[in-house]
């Protein structure tokens, strides 16, 4: 195996004949400074001139490369086909135990056991909103309150709907949640340009003065819907503000008087249509007038 400091001396002291070139199995390049240095001893002789101390540059370059070239990287380059070298040096500089080369692969691939949750309704909500669906936009939106009801950016984002559609209320009570699940940007609040309707209302001063929380007085606070999930009441809100006791129509005794069958199931109707009720609570209620009258 060839020696790193060997191949330098030789270089230093008979690289004019090339001689650390035959030492490094490199033929060739050793006839080139052979040639060279006969070339130049012909034209010092002919010229009576020193050309004969150009053959020590390129020997002298050789000689500090050599010793400049690092240990691992002379191995390399000139002790590549040594069998020698192939057990003591390659296994060591360019090789790693299969273990540890596997450790180090899966730390570096690893990732997390399992992906992060995606809220598909949040995500078309979002679809929506940007193609101009706010209808559809919050209807996808309340879909993604029910897996999470605490999601602000939910919560804010369908209270921007809300404005567009001109919901004070709805978009108040969606702000007021958004803020206590922890939304933190007021002056998206001020600035953000899906609010600027309801930022014109007087309930909105109000919902500032108060901390940026909703009234909690009856007329205003319940107000707001969707409710939260698995929360049942027998109140359901109208866009009029007014409140309708769906416990009045459960029992005969209070069944008012002065209306009509057909007037309370045309108030039903209205209701559905404004989405206070469901078809199938519309289709239960209206059963049970059918069933009093």
């Amino acid at each position: 195996m060839k020696k790193k400091y060997v191949a330098a001396v030789l270089a230093f002291f008979m690289g004019i004949w090339g001689v650390h070139r035959f030492y490094l199995g490199q033929r060739f390049r050793a006839f080139l400074h052979i040639g060279l240095f006969g070339v130049l001893m012909a034209l010092t002789i002919e010229e009576d001139a020193p050309y004969i101390l150009l053959s020590v540059v390129p020997a002298f370059i050789d000689f500090v490369l050599l010793l400049a070239m690092p240990k691992e990287e002379f191995n390399e380059k000139y002790n590549n086909n040594s069998p020698a070298y192939q057990s003591q040096y390659r296994s060591f500089y360019k090789t790693e135990p299969e273990p540890r080369r596997a450790r180090r692969a899966h730390r570096r691939d690893a990732g997390p056991s399992r992906p992060p949750a995606v809220n598909p309704f949040k995500k078309s909500g979002i679809e929506k909103y940007k193609d101009y669906d706010y209808d559809g936009a919050i209807t996808e939106f309340q879909k993604s309150l029910r897996i999470k009801y605490n999601d602000s950016a939910v919560h804010f984002n369908i209270a921007c709907c809300y404005s567009i559609n001109e919901s004070v209320h709805q978009c108040l009570f969606h702000l007021d949640k958004a803020i206590k699940f922890g939304f933190v940007e007021l002056d998206r609040i001020h600035n953000h340009q899906a609010l600027a309707f309801v930022r014109t209302h007087e309930l909105f001063e109000r919902f500032v003065t108060n901390g940026y929380a909703l009234m909690e007085t009856p007329s205003e606070a319940q107000l707001a819907t969707p409710r939260p999930p698995q929360q049942v009441s027998s109140e359901i809100n109208t866009e009029e503000g007014e409140e309708l006791d769906l416990s009045t129509l459960n029992t005969e005794e209070q069944v008012p008087s002065q209306k009509s069958l057909l007037e309370q199931i045309a108030r039903l109707g209205e209701l559905r249509d404004k989405g206070v009720l469901t078809h199938d609570e519309f289709q239960e209620q209206k059963q049970r007038l059918l069933e009093m009258s």
